[in-house]
């Protein structure tokens, strides 16, 4: 992805998760090349991209429209990454390195201190700041874990489908000490079976975590639709630590790809 596809990337996928592009809008390329100062190709690569990840809609006779998702679609989402990145955990914990494992270990630890902080201060929910930090270190968490498999084409899979359940979650859904401190036990014993080479173990665990963060969103949905969107968070944007190491770990499975593939199909 070039800088500029990036740029039109983040741009509209900010418009998304923010709702100022709600769904049913139609998209326009050459609208948005002009907003933002730049020429049609690298907006309509990011409009292609943000298509294939289920954000955006191509219709015939209606152009590009903003997707809606209902309580069906975020199952099927769920459900699909259940399957996948057990997998993944069993995978990885036969061949997972020293230097990633510490590195989730770090990403338990943020999320630690975040429970640790809203505990101490007496409330029950997280601010903006730390819900922007927890999600960020829940999604490095399980994207290290998709690299450490060393499969290429479940990362790419189950990447798209958490672009989508990670920005309905953002706009959404609170977090509460309890959801943090659930979700930070399951971590922790997710890591605790990969560091003991323990593949069913990390499969059971992952297949657990994942379950019980699909039960929380859809509740978290029953109530918004029944409050409406007033009731909705909206953190659009995440810690620059955490968006350098996100997008590393982009960078990597895109060269890896790119390595892999015989140059009669570059």
């Amino acid at each position: 992805m070039s800088t500029l596809t990036h740029q039109a990337y983040a741009d509209i996928q900010d418009r998304i998760v923010s709702g100022r592009l709600r769904a049913g809008n139609v998209v326009s390329e050459s609208i948005l090349a002009k907003e933002l100062g730049m020429s049609r190709t690298p907006v309509g690569e990011a409009i292609r991209q943000l298509a294939a990840e289920g954000l955006l809609e191509q219709l015939p006779r209606r152009g590009t429209i903003v997707r809606g998702f209902d309580r069906h679609d975020l199952t099927d989402l769920f459900e699909m990454r259940e399957a996948l990145e057990s997998y993944a955990a069993a995978k990885a914990a036969l061949r997972i390195s020293s230097t990633e494992l510490a590195k989730l270990q770090a990403l338990c630890d943020a999320m630690r201190r975040i429970a640790d902080g809203v505990r101490g201060a007496g409330r029950e929910e997280l601010t903006r700041d730390e819900l922007k930090t927890f999600l960020s270190a829940d999604m490095a968490f399980h994207l290290l874990i998709l690299q450490a498999s060393g499969n290429r084409r479940m990362q790419r899979a189950v990447t798209e489908t958490r672009t989508v359940s990670s920005i309905f979650r953002l706009r959404r859904q609170k977090h509460d000490l309890r959801v943090i401190q659930q979700a930070h036990a399951q971590h922790v014993g997710i890591l605790e079976a990969l560091c003991s080479a323990a593949g069913e173990q990390a499969r059971a665990r992952m297949a657990e975590h994942i379950a019980s963060s699909r039960e929380q969103t859809l509740a978290e949905l029953d109530r918004y639709d029944e409050r409406g969107p007033a009731g909705a968070t909206l953190p659009t944007d995440l810690p620059p630590e955490l968006v350098d190491e996100l997008e590393r770990i982009e960078l990597e499975q895109v060269e890896a790809e790119d390595t892999s593939m015989p140059a009669s199909k570059k």
